[in-house]
């Protein structure tokens, strides 16, 4: 049909003022529209090489690779998401079993060493749509913050850290200690003589209180039977900033270090 349509145009050309004159003149005896005719005279010219563009072989298999591209990209699709839920339950397995506390990097270099090759922003990105969460570095604590302008307390003992009896000088300090949910802080009280820990507290946050606790702890210890431990104590409330008296440390520390050290030992 096509070709029938064609063929009358072509040969008729040079009749007419124009093609579109040609075809209007034939279409109504092919029983089509000048349009279709038209469109079918053009490709002919493209298939024969006297009009530029792609040729209808061309076209269709322009058509076919369309096909197998769309083919290509449903099945790349359905390959991600495989790969997906395999990678979602290896990045699980690894934070499992390194008792959860291994973040982004940790698990994608783990994931590398097994041979499991995987983007670390897709390890980051499987981690925080599973909700897993890795141990954060807590920042440095400071227990010694310095005050230039403070008054320092007295040495009372001249820095000579000796005593003939027990309870006769207690020395105490306080430290911090990481936890799985958070710093902690710990005052003590160690006796001179014994070189031993006489009273100590442990407390989620820096203040006076828990180290007088210590002070009572270590007074109730070495004196029993005595109910009145606030009277003996003299118990006050110091002034705000006292436990970061820059003193403190500079008297004792390096003293309270060499007590420390043969229980640790121990």
């Amino acid at each position: 049909m096509r070709e029938r349509a064609v063929r009358p145009v072509l040969e008729l050309r040079n009749e007419h003022p124009s093609q579109w004159a040609a075809v209007e003149s034939i279409a109504g005896k092919m029983g089509c529209t000048p349009q279709t005719l038209l469109e079918w005279v053009r490709r002919h010219e493209r298939d024969t090489g006297r009009r530029e563009g792609a040729t209808s072989a061309e076209q269709q298999r322009l058509k076919e690779l369309e096909r197998e591209v769309k083919a290509l990209r449903k099945a790349n699709e359905i390959l991600k998401l495989a790969s997906a839920f395999f990678a979602q339950a290896e990045v699980e397995r690894v934070w499992q079993a390194n008792l959860q506390v291994y973040g982004a990097d940790k698990v994608w270099r783990q994931l590398n060493r097994e041979g499991i090759a995987v983007a670390r922003c897709t390890v980051e990105r499987l981690r925080r749509r599973q909700g897993l969460r890795g141990v954060i570095r807590g920042k440095s604590v400071r227990t010694t913050i310095s005050a230039p302008e403070a008054l320092y307390p007295l040495d009372r003992v001249n820095r000579q850290f000796k005593a003939e009896h027990p309870s006769r000088l207690w020395v105490a300090d306080y430290t911090y200690v990481s936890t799985w949910q958070g710093w902690l802080y710990v005052a003590f009280v160690v006796d001179v003589l014994a070189r031993r820990i006489v009273g100590w507290r442990v407390s989620a946050s820096m203040h006076t209180d828990f180290v007088l606790d210590a002070l009572e702890q270590a007074l109730y210890a070495r004196q029993p039977g005595r109910d009145d431990q606030r009277t003996v104590l003299g118990r006050v409330d110091p002034p705000a900033g006292a436990l970061e008296d820059p003193g403190i440390r500079r008297t004792g520390h390096a003293r309270m270090g060499v007590l420390v050290q043969p229980l640790q030992a121990a």
